[in-house]
């Protein structure tokens, strides 16, 4: 995925592993649709293209096993 968004709003089973976790949107925009959140940022295939232009938004609310993720992002925050 070297560019674009998808947005999923039901439940995901796994992220690939050339993916990884940037933030937490309250929502997203497509298409001049605004889509009410929250959702987790992945951005990816960061071993494809270091530009890492792909946007995964993965629902919250209905994704309670990724919720681990979370602890990565206040260690990314610590770091800086």
């Amino acid at each position: 995925m070297t560019g674009g968004k998808i947005v999923v709003c039901g439940r995901v089973g796994e992220v690939l592993p050339t993916f990884y976790i940037d933030g937490i949107a309250s929502s997203v925009k497509v298409k001049g649709e605004k889509i009410k959140g929250p959702f987790y940022l992945f951005l990816g295939d960061v071993l494809g293209d270091i530009e890492c232009r792909g946007r995964l938004y993965v629902s919250v609310k209905n994704n309670p096993d990724f919720k681990v993720f979370e602890s990565l992002l206040e260690t990314m925050s610590d770091d800086c």
